[in-house]
């Protein structure tokens, strides 16, 4: 529950980073297709909020071609979890954490200046990551935020994706048959803490400006992957 008060509040403030936040410390305690499932549960409430928040900064047009790109992907991650053992899955998110690093590490402004019809497309095998792994949107952030000139621009478009992505993945994953009651029992008793958690995200966010914001998502990526990064390094190695 405190890991994921904390992943909350990561989401709150960058609108983003709640996988990159728990899925680490979460895979010590549950396996790894609970951690998934616990990963794109919680935040359906949470981005459901973050969008009623957002709402005058979300450009309409991109809802439905979003929507379509996020159901699409999302598609594809929850194929993937259900025909994959828990020890490949536990790999695979270790690969995405560590692409997430060297992405971030290597350069945040990937992409300089990119349209909306390559966003789309982009949005898709992003989807497929989140709802595999419960991460990947840092890559539509490290896109987004040279394209944007305020940070809540970024927050409405990412929010009403992420929104479309948990959604699907969470009803995706009840329909599968994926769900049992321990991740019912586990997602019920996260959502409080979550909810404290937004909260206090929220607060934080309101204190910082434009480009500290900026600074702080930038910060929080490469430390927390390379965090993950070394972890993983270690275990290999070890």
């Amino acid at each position: 529950m405190i890991i994921m008060t904390l992943a909350a509040f990561v989401l709150r403030t960058l609108s983003f980073g709640l996988g990159l936040t728990a899925s680490p410390l979460l895979l010590f305690v549950l396996d790894p297709v609970s951690v998934v499932i616990v990963l794109v549960s919680v935040p359906v409430i949470l981005t459901g909020i973050l969008v009623w928040e957002t709402r005058d900064q979300i450009d309409k047009n991109t809802i439905i071609p979003l929507g379509i790109s996020a159901i699409i992907g999302t598609s594809f991650g929850i194929l993937f979890v259900k025909n994959i053992e828990s020890s490949i899955l536990a790999i695979v998110i270790s690969c995405v954490v560590i692409a997430m690093a060297i992405l971030i590490i290597s350069n945040i402004k990937v992409i300089n200046i990119v349209s909306n019809k390559i966003i789309y497309f982009i949005s898709i095998p992003v989807a497929a990551l989140i709802s595999s792994t419960g991460m990947g949107t840092p890559v539509l952030v490290a896109i987004l935020l040279p394209k944007f000139s305020k940070i809540n621009l970024v927050r409405g478009y990412i929010s009403i994706y992420l929104l479309f992505v948990y959604g699907t993945a969470a009803l995706g994953y009840l329909l599968s048959g994926l769900v049992e009651t321990k991740h019912v029992q586990i997602t019920a008793l996260c959502i409080f803490p979550s909810m404290l958690g937004y909260l206090a995200g929220k607060w934080f966010s309101n204190q910082l400006k434009d480009t500290a914001m900026r600074k702080v998502i930038v910060g929080f990526i490469i430390i927390s992957s390379s965090i993950t990064l070394f972890k993983e390094l270690y275990n290999i190695l070890a």
